[in-house]
């Protein structure tokens, strides 16, 4: 008898307790009728396909990054990796919302809670930015009436995260629509409605997700690559947020050196000059 005969001699006597001896055991009795055994799927041969086709985009990707940098290296080129991720992961939240959140009893409220409510407060913020800066930043209102279409498109997906608005001023590979300019106030913004989006969206997603690849029988596509998609954004919102944590205080640190520094200079002027006046 093979693996799969076996898993389904076993299925049939789980699911018929009540001519087995299975109802009987201290452990076996607890076994439920309506859940059966079910052999645990590879993931490698589940997923093969996908599997083979993401990671054949990834040197594809990286080709578009070097060639964007290759066009114009001061503009922030990797801002393309960050727009592709996060419009994969809000086309698979989606779709996972859709045709998942039901599966697991317990997990759909805050499925749906972590789903609306930072989408929601996202857009509303991104939203908030767009419209002030087109009221007070005369920059950003000429670049805005050249590109109306483009500030949509990413004003709605930025759903996901506020600072993909930021790629709008990246200056990918040198091109005009993505050379906006946003106020000190507005970057400001979009970097706290960012932090709050990791704590309150990305990181409650991935134990969602996790917990849900644990909990459900059969492990289907969607949520798969949802867990990966949120677990690369966990990843690389941490890394970025501890390299932003870095900068700031070493520019910080910089700028208290400069001003004690003018400071001092000022001070050794003015005793100069009294000493000059007393003799």
């Amino acid at each position: 008898m093979n693996s799969d005969g076996a898993a389904t001699y076993l299925a049939m006597l789980i699911s018929n307790p009540q001519t087995t001896n299975l109802q009987y055991g201290n452990y076996t009795k607890y076994l439920d009728p309506a859940v059966p055994a079910i052999i645990q799927y590879n993931i490698w041969q589940e997923f093969k396909l996908p599997i083979i086709v993401i990671s054949s985009a990834f040197p594809v990707l990286i080709i578009v990054v070097l060639f964007a940098r290759r066009r114009h290296k001061k503009g922030r080129n990797l801002a393309i990796i960050s727009i592709i991720l996060k419009l994969s992961d809000f086309i698979l939240d989606s779709l996972f919302v859709v045709n998942h959140s039901h599966d697991i009893p317990d997990l759909t409220t805050p499925i749906m809670i972590f789903y609306v409510a930072p989408f929601a407060m996202n857009f509303l913020i991104a939203a908030w930015v767009v419209f002030e800066e087109t009221l007070k930043n005369s920059n950003f209102m000429d670049w805005f009436l050249d590109n109306p279409k483009i500030t949509g498109m990413f004003t709605v997906l930025a759903v996901t995260d506020v600072e993909i608005l930021r790629a709008l001023d990246s200056e990918i590979a040198g091109l005009k629509i993505f050379s906006a300019t946003f106020s000190d106030k507005a970057i400001k913004r979009m970097f706290i409605a960012s932090t709050l989006s990791f704590a309150f969206r990305d990181l409650p997603q991935l134990i969602i997700m996790s917990k849900y690849k644990i909990s459900i029988v059969h492990y289907s596509l969607v949520p798969f690559l949802t867990l990966i998609t949120s677990a690369a954004l966990v990843l690389i919102g941490v890394i970025t947020r501890v390299y932003r944590a870095i900068s700031y205080f070493r520019q910080s640190a910089k700028t208290a050196a400069l001003e004690d520094g003018g400071t001092n200079s000022v001070l050794s002027s003015a005793s100069y000059d009294n000493e000059r006046e007393n003799n």
